[in-house]
């Protein structure tokens, strides 16, 4: 399809004076396929195809048509800061002359929306757009179109509920155009029905991948061999591995074979892009990437801080960094491509900074890696390499990501499976409340039936998704009297309140003493370390029935506790008795709306059970500023975010100027790029546990947590509102 014949299709003329300046000629399979469906003419499509195939630049001229069309605003979603910032440029560039107002706003910060308001395209991360909606519904009002891109994370385990959130709640919405984009989905044709969108499916590559499966049994001298092979024809090179310190070590003793390779004129190049990119970093890292960046090396991961990071990508786009070792940070995002791909390790590497879990590979993220290879105007051909062990594992490992259709050896990606009943039902439940006060159950489970968790399980999941949400709850007095034999429930009733004496509490588990006996529920279920309770197996022991019933009397936040670990785990009773929602009784049927605690939860954009903990810590005692850096080490950790225990004993040295802040990766041995992302999340959690103390009548604890980000340098205002 030519450029000027796609006009009648309904593409702004306008936008092929600037595709024809940009070189783009003709169009891809997959771009010719989309715009026969009626993607300029506000269809809705599930587009997908390989990498580098071309579905971004449809969802950018998607975006911009609508706005030039006249018919309104555009949304652009990505799942990264990263692409978020690429994707903001290439709008800038690309559109600038058009007078289309481009905005952008990136993380997950508790905000109002009114300068995004005035522009026409914005490009915001799930988690901003999620947090958008919370705070003014209609802000989708004006808008028309959403492109959703890498939609196959819907099936993350911590990003995909809010993202299956989100596109439930777009459905209320009329008039409005999805298109959702996906290189490595393996259910296209149930995700589509799902989003109720056109497939449009297409396995060509403008730039074709030679894909491989070598066996080596060093690894690492394979690589050098490959890699000088690729120098040699001026080609570059990215090579996966799972660790961070393997992705800096292979870069060292790659450097040897690149040195050759690097010019004078690219050393003084590198040279001024140091000195100016640098110059405001001296840390161990920086000196040992501008070392290797001189031989033509480099490596990349996630402990690198944003300017260390920058100036590697720059130099690497550049050609400058002939070879990049890094871990699965690169494996999607950016437009990063090389000539040569390298996955060195089947493994991945998780650190939660006490242990590192080793699991295998995604998958999808194999593909997503292999990908990186030959893109438009990277050559005419990409070169991919899986490295094995032996003939064993590749006949596995082969047989595990391809199917072989008349001779071809065709991707195997996972499919995408809703996780939202696993991680997620309690705040989308809790933000469907807040959004429809005075909602009844039967509105509820109809919302909840249009959840991808719901079509993945046919019509039958009614009573499945009614089951989760809203079986009637019990008083925990008759939940415990059901689970106790009489003799020992008349037998707690003479335990007094003395006797008991709470040891730890927070959302998911209860410890406490109960006369001389250690007594627990958790998600593991209920324990006593008593006889009476090893011989009873299926029922509670007296001490534990005291417990429970202690916690009715006066712990009454905590009862979703005792409720979840007897396996009533029905979420509507978790934020009732939590003090998220309340019941309202009306003539003919309940219905429920949001508390204040509920409403701010909500707003903060906080996960349900992180507000209680932090709600609950209040209660039991900040006493000093130690204390409260425990506790704000603890809500860190519990937003998904791996907090070494060292980051702790840092900050409160920061805040009694006994260390500057610059000082503290080196001093702490906290990777830059760690302690900068824990930065950024601190302006965000501070200002919630501040809003948080304030509503419960903890001043001095609000007091402290504004103290600790004056002296972390975090603005919340700046964070909270980033639009450009």
């Amino acid at each position: 399809m030519q450029l000027e014949m796609v006009e009648e299709l309904g593409l702004d003329e306008k936008l092929l004076e600037i595709l024809e300046k940009e070189g783009i000629r003709q169009f891809s399979d997959i771009q010719r396929l989309a715009i026969k469906a009626g993607v300029f003419k506000g269809e809705s499509l599930l587009l997908a195809s390989p990498s580098a195939s071309g579905k971004t630049l449809i969802g950018e001229l998607a975006c911009v048509n609508t706005v030039l069309k006249n018919r309104g605003k555009a949304v652009f979603l990505v799942p990264l800061k990263a692409i978020a910032y690429e994707k903001y440029g290439d709008f800038k560039r690309r559109y600038k002359n058009l007078g289309i107002k481009i905005g952008i706003s990136t993380g997950d910060f508790y905000a109002y929306a009114e300068d995004l308001e005035k522009v026409d395209i914005m490009v915001l991360t799930y988690e901003r757009f999620d947090s958008l909606l919370r705070l003014n519904p209609l802000f989708l009002k004006d808008i028309r179109i959403v492109v959703i891109d890498e939609i196959q994370n819907l099936g993350e385990e911590q990003r995909g509920p809010r993202l299956e959130n989100i596109i439930m709640r777009l459905r209320n919405f009329e008039n409005l155009q999805l298109l959702a984009l996906s290189g490595t989905i393996g259910n296209p044709e149930q995700l589509a029905q799902w989003l109720k969108c056109k497939l449009i499916v297409s396995k060509n590559r403008p730039v074709p991948l030679n894909t491989f499966i070598l066996t080596a049994e060093d690894k690492n001298e394979a690589i050098k061999k490959l890699v000088a092979t690729f120098l040699k024809k001026n080609c570059q090179t990215l090579v996966f591995v799972s660790r961070r310190r393997d992705a800096e070590s292979l870069a060292e003793k790659l450097s040897n074979i690149t040195r050759p390779f690097i010019s004078v004129n690219e050393i003084s190049e590198l040279n001024h892009m140091i000195s100016n990119s640098l110059k405001y970093e001296k840390t161990m890292l920086t000196n040992k990437i501008a070392k290797l960046a001189l031989n033509g090396t480099g490596f990349h991961h996630a402990g690198l801080s944003t300017l260390t990071r920058s100036f590697v990508e720059e130099a690497f786009k550049k050609g400058l960094i002939k070879v990049l070792v890094c871990t699965t940070t690169l494996s999607t995002g950016i437009n990063f491509p090389a000539h040569l791909v390298i996955l060195r390790d089947l493994l991945v590497a998780k650190t939660d900074y006490e242990d590192i879990e080793i699991n295998e590979i995604n998958i999808n993220r194999v593909f997503q890696i292999l990908g990186r290879a030959g893109r438009p105007t990277y050559g005419e051909r990409g070169y991919s390499i899986i490295l094995v062990h032996n003939k064993n594992e590749k006949k596995l490992f082969q047989s595990k990501i391809f199917n072989i259709e008349n001779g071809k050896y065709i991707p195997k990606f996972e499919p995408v499976t809703s996780k939202l009943a696993e991680s997620g039902l309690d705040e989308a439940l809790l933000v469907f409340i807040y959004e429809n006060p005075g909602v009844s159950e039967e509105e509820i489970v109809e919302f909840f039936r249009g959840s991808f968790w719901c079509f993945q399980r046919g019509e039958n999941c009614r009573e499945s998704i009614r089951e989760l949400l809203l079986i009637p709850g019990e008083s925990i007095y008759e939940i415990v009297k059901a689970n106790s034999k009489t003799a020992e429930f008349e037998a707690a009733l003479k335990i007094q309140d003395s006797e008991v004496k709470i040891l730890k509490s927070d959302a998911d588990r209860l410890e406490a003493k109960v006369r001389s006996n250690m007594c627990s529920f958790s998600p593991n279920g209920p324990h006593c370390n008593c006889i009476i309770f090893s011989s009873l197996r299926t029922s509670l022991c007296r001490h534990l029935t005291k417990l429970a019933l202690y916690v009715d009397n006066y712990l009454p936040d905590f009862k979703g506790v005792i409720s979840q670990s007897l396996e009533r785990k029905y979420v509507l009773d978790f934020l009732l008795s939590n003090r998220l929602v309340r019941k309202i009784r009306t003539t003919e049927k309940n219905v429920y709306e949001t508390t204040n605690f509920g409403n701010m939860v909500v707003k903060l954009y906080l996960r349900p059970k992180t507000a209680i903990i932090i709600r609950e810590s209040l209660k039991i005692g900040i006493n000093d500023m130690k204390d409260f850096c425990e506790m704000f080490g603890k809500v860190l950790a519990l937003e998904g975010r791996s907090v070494p225990p060292q980051f702790q004993v840092a900050i409160l040295e920061v805040y009694e100027n006994r260390i500057r802040l610059e000082e503290v990766p080196e001093r702490f041995n906290i990777s830059p790029g760690d302690f900068e992302s824990l930065l950024d999340l601190s302006g965000w959690i501070l200002h919630a546990i501040a809003t948080i103390a304030k509503l419960e009548g903890y001043k001095d604890v609000s007091e402290k947590a504004k103290d600790l980000t004056r002296k972390l340098g975090v603005s919340i205002s700046a964070k909270l509102n980033t639009t450009l």
